[in-house]
């Protein structure tokens, strides 16, 4: 364990960012065995940082939002209970006629992943913007529950519609 908080430090380049990882308190940090659910390591061939994508199963080059993506992964299937086989990672997210638009991490109604039922959007820790980025997914989707985070901070959304017209204007509740 100690070589991967040696690892996170380094993705992470400044300590107090790190310890800034907040969302999560010590108690669900060891509740949810993060540390040995997540694998960082040096790749031998060209000794870049990777972490191994729990959804994908494959390579990810360590960047400090990818680390905060696992977290929210872990926190998803083990704190949540919801299985990976109803996630998602970097999920298209058509937006008019726009499909480049990627859902971080999206959690379907089942296993058939075809009805989207919570969008997260994840942030490195230097990042505040990114609500009004969830919320227009949320729109675009039907999604009524979202959560935007960046580590440090987090805001789950519930869009409710409008009691005159049942649809738009949409408004947002904070539920943090």
């Amino acid at each position: 364990m100690t070589e991967k908080l040696k690892l996170i430090d380094e993705i992470f380049g400044d300590t107090s960012v790190k310890h800034g990882l907040s969302v999560f308190n010590e108690k669900e940090w060891t509740l949810l065995d993060v540390f040995n659910k997540i694998n960082i390591y040096r790749r031998e061939n060209d000794q870049k940082l990777v972490i191994k994508c729990l959804k994908r199963n494959r390579e990810i080059v360590a960047k400090p939002e990818e680390i905060i993506r696992q977290l929210f992964i872990v926190y998803a299937t083990d704190f949540l209970n919801y299985p990976l086989s109803n996630l998602n990672v970097e999920e298209p997210i058509q937006m008019g006629s726009d499909d480049t638009k990627r859902g971080d991490i999206v959690i379907f109604t089942d296993e058939t992943c075809t009805q989207k039922y919570l969008i997260f959007e994840i942030k490195k820790p230097d990042v505040e913007s990114g609500i009004e980025q969830l919320q227009s997914y949320m729109n675009a989707t039907g999604v009524f529950y979202g959560c935007w985070s960046n580590g440090k901070d987090y805001s789950y959304q519930y869009r409710e519609e409008s009691e005159k017209t049942k649809g738009e204007p949409y408004t947002y509740r904070d539920l943090s």
